[in-house]
């Protein structure tokens, strides 16, 4: 190869690149909304967005064969090998094409289905809605393939120019479609978006890998003999995918079905604010990964135990940060936000941060020990904690009702997730005894933080928007300045970064 990538540069960009993304999808998902009930009948709308359910079972398709080759890639990166470069960045061309072709058949046989599924045989815009949900579906279909290609350029530690691939993609969607509803073109112009964004990132991405193997002096293969092999490893990511599709939004069917309809609107209202800052939280995780191959593909043991060491200290402060500050603060959110009738209470709320910001620690976790090449474990740990989350929203749902819907999360993540993470790292040498006794602390320490704040709240009586903000300023510089003082890993490396600016600033 004739250059070394910079792993800093590709955590950095994949970062930032990922944070815009994220902004552009909350504009297409809220602020757009308000326009389509403008140029799109509600009825018209409500049956699309119900075709958003098939679509998402097309995805299911996908094995998740992004993620693995992804990791494949940066590790024979890391390790310098070119033949194997060439035959996994072909493998992924001709496993992205036979995905595609799938999901293309599936999609066109399900358009057939969706007035029964749906329940609109009668519908005077049926034409319109199955037309437009063919649309949509090649786009679909077009984005899977983007998230092949797009592992294979992540893997090759190129994740600024397939960033901007897809930003400018859903940039130029919105776009279109903005102008197309004003065109009069009603929910065609959603459907275009979605093809337009799918069209434009698949075929980006794959003239872009064209690019960089050529400048990386590759000669991408395709063997189908060689792509073969990689299809008994997608059949852990597959079911893995399959079985946490299935079991999402699962205790809501069950406070549905045995609870009340009502009550789904209140949990899911006093969660959403906390499942988008969380999800802020967990970009570094996905973020860090092809860089965290990379390095294990060059064999730099030293290197891998300080980076994930310190990102491992990040991570437990970063959420018990998100936890005690929506503890003492979601009541008031939520009351100011909606009402507070949409609040579903102290105890329930606790269970919610608690549960979505376990699974969401011990996922980026995993995303790390899925770089370092364990797939297959991975993958079966998933289905099991999965699996165990259903059991116990069923069970611990029939004996205490709706607490123990939203408590099952909690003991379905901490037996499985919970320590085979942290054992398989130990496992792989990558911490030693005293790394995870460390970690053990802290995150007990910052489980007291938590517990300290729940006995705060309810002294704790905000009316307005501004007493909000403040009390949430004082909160995170309180924390901030306790986590300084009993930090010492936080202080040192504020104060390599403080250097590192003054040098900059001296010499410019």
């Amino acid at each position: 190869m004739n250059q070394i990538p910079s792993r800093k540069n590709s955590v950095k960009w994949n970062l930032i690149l990922q944070y815009i993304s994220l902004g552009l999808g909350i504009i297409k998902g809220f602020l757009i909304v308000p326009i389509y009930l403008s140029f799109i009948d509600m009825e018209l709308y409500g049956y699309w967005l119900a075709t958003g359910s098939i679509l998402v079972w097309i995805n299911i398709i996908d094995p998740g064969a992004g993620t693995v080759l992804q990791q494949k890639v940066a590790y024979e990166y890391g390790n310098q090998n070119n033949s194997n470069l060439n035959k996994l960045a072909g493998s992924g061309i001709i496993i992205g094409a036979l995905i595609c072709g799938i999901a293309l058949i599936c999609s066109f046989i399900f358009s057939f289905f969706i007035p029964t599924l749906l329940g609109f045989e009668n519908f005077g815009e049926q034409e319109v809605l199955i037309n437009s949900f063919n649309i949509a579906a090649i786009g679909a279909c077009f984005s899977l393939v983007t998230s092949v290609v797009r592992g294979v350029n992540y893997g090759m530690q190129n994740t600024k120019v397939p960033g901007i691939i897809e930003i400018a993609a859903s940039f130029i969607g919105i776009v279109v479609n903005i102008i197309l509803l004003y065109l009069g073109y009603g929910l065609y112009a959603i459907a275009t978006m979605l093809l337009i964004n799918g069209i434009l990132t698949c075929f980006g991405n794959l003239i872009y890998l064209q690019i960089s193997a050529k400048r990386q002096l590759l000669e991408i293969k395709y063997n189908l003999s060689e792509t073969l092999p990689l299809f008994k490893e997608f059949t852990y990511t597959f079911f893995s995918r399959l079985v946490n599709t299935l079991s999402s939004n699962f205790d809501l069917i069950i406070i549905s079905r045995f609870i009340g309809a009502e009550m789904i609107t209140v949990v899911e209202m006093t969660r959403r604010p906390f499942k988008m800052v969380e999800s802020i939280v967990y970009k570094p995780a996905v973020a860090l990964s092809p860089a965290i191959s990379h390095l294990h593909g060059q064999n730099t043991p030293a290197k891998m135990n300080n980076l994930l060491f310190k990102f491992f200290h990040f991570l437990i402060w970063a959420y018990c940060f998100i936890i005690a500050g929506f503890i003492l603060f979601n009541e008031s959110l939520i009351s100011l936000w909606l009402s507070e009738k949409m609040f579903a209470g102290i105890l329930l709320s606790l269970l919610i941060c608690v549960g979505l910001a376990l699974k969401g620690f011990f996922s980026s976790i995993g995303n790390l020990n899925f770089a370092l090449g364990d797939i297959k474990g991975s993958s079966k740990i998933i289905i099991a904690q999965n699996l165990l989350y259903v059991f116990f929203v069923i069970v611990l749902g029939y004996f205490f009702g709706i607490v123990g819907i939203l408590a099952a999360l909690i003991p379905s993540v901490l037996l499985t997730s919970g320590w085979y993470y942290l054992k398989g790292l130990r496992k792989r040498e990558v911490f030693t005894n005293e790394n995870i006794t460390y970690i053990i602390k802290n995150m007990v320490l910052a489980a007291v933080t938590c517990l300290i704040c729940f006995i705060i709240q309810p002294y704790i009586n905000i009316t307005n928007w501004f007493n909000l903000i403040i009390a949430a300023s004082i909160f995170a510089s309180i924390f901030l300045a306790l986590f300084c003082l009993f930090s010492k890993m936080f202080r040192n490396i504020m104060k390599v970064t403080l250097e590192k600016i003054n040098f900059k600033s001296e010499f410019s």
